[in-house]
């Protein structure tokens, strides 16, 4: 039976050039997790790049001098993420967690996508590919609500739409 969940979540964003980037290595994680798959695989990514967090925490974060750091990618339960350690707040409440999803990680930052069990083999097979290696800076992001719509049915079927609400922009202070 085709169940529908919604899951509405503050989240972090980046300038679009930034964003493309983690796509990009979302991508690539992503066509890695290919060969490995089987039936019962879930989706390495249900959406594109995106750092859920409170709204406390994001106001926080536009009081802080000088770049915002996003870190390398590292595993966070199965998860990859790039960290952002700005950001010391846990960021998800288990009600937030996907359909068929572990819980969402608990260290803060942008989530490219659930790898399980090979999320270790495919960072540090791709550690030294220059473009995943380095440390994303920046001095402007914004805030904005993302809301999920999931349909899914066990083993069979899953879906997932999402919006972004309007971005509110910050700068980081020098």
């Amino acid at each position: 039976m085709m169940q529908k969940q919604k899951i509405t979540l503050d989240c972090l964003l980046l300038p679009d050039t930034q964003m493309a980037d983690l796509e990009k290595e979302q991508r690539f994680f992503r066509i890695c997790c290919l060969p490995f798959g089987h039936q019962d695989a879930l989706p390495f990514n249900i959406l594109p790049p995106f750092c859920p967090s409170s709204l406390e925490a994001l106001e926080s974060l536009a009081r802080i001098q000088g770049k915002l750091i996003i870190g390398a990618a590292q595993n966070c339960g199965g998860w990859i993420v790039r960290p952002v350690p700005a950001m010391t707040r846990p960021i998800f409440l288990p009600e937030t967690s996907f359909p068929g999803y572990p819980p969402k990680p608990s260290c803060p930052g942008f989530i490219l996508g659930y790898a399980g069990s090979l999320a270790d083999e495919l960072i540090e097979g791709n550690r030294d590919r220059a473009q995943f290696k380095k440390d994303i800076t920046v001095s402007v992001w914004a805030r904005a609500t993302l809301t999920v719509t999931v349909e899914f049915e066990e083993k069979t079927h899953y879906g997932a739409f999402y919006e972004t609400g309007k971005a509110v922009w910050h700068r980081m202070h020098e």
